[in-house]
């Protein structure tokens, strides 16, 4: 089985049981921190996701990362990813997770690139403008890149809406050529 699915059911089971304890926020946050710890620190990662050691050596280590820093919940996730082996997934788990929530809760990640910087009241504009047009809480992320020339590239969970200058340009010069 490909891990893809395997991390998506991992996710949901974590996100319904944090939604029925009501401390979904909170674990959303534990399970961020523990992936963002994997990726700095890169040795007690190999360690953990090592096939070749032990879990009880793992079961050390993550009790002495999270038993007293995270909830019940988060803690016992993580010692189940050590005893069933899933824990590499863990990075995976945290994005489906994510993107589960963002689902269920109508909330959409939205990255918005203009040619020009855009000030924080033509932010707020766009997300109030992007909120009533998907009926969705918006996260934007504005970056600026000058070679669109103008206008803006919205990418809304990897649905992309060109309004460019540049494609607008593209567009037209095909359309000559016939």
């Amino acid at each position: 089985m490909k891990n893809g699915p395997l991390a998506k059911r991992y996710a949901k089971a974590l996100f319904r049981a944090a939604s029925e304890a009501k401390i979904l926020a909170q674990v959303s946050d534990e399970i961020n921190a523990v992936a963002d710890s994997l990726r700095e620190n890169i040795s007690i990662a190999a360690v953990l996701f090592s096939p070749s050691v032990d879990k009880t050596s793992k079961e050390v280590i993550v009790n002495q990362l999270s038993k007293d820093r995270f909830s019940r919940l988060t803690h016992q996730f993580l010692l189940l990813l050590v005893q069933k082996g899933r824990l590499p997934l863990l990075p995976i788990i945290v994005r489906e997770f994510e993107i589960h929530g963002d689902k269920i809760l109508r909330r959409s990640q939205v990255k918005a690139t203009s040619a020009v910087p855009v000030s924080d009241e033509e932010k707020q504009k766009i997300k109030s403008v992007l909120e009533e047009a998907l009926n969705s809480q918006v996260k934007l992320e504005v970056e600026e890149n000058p070679e669109i020339l103008g206008g803006l590239i919205i990418d809304i969970t990897g649905k992309v809406v060109d309004a460019s200058l540049r494609f607008q340009l593209l567009r037209m010069r095909e359309s000559l050529r016939g």
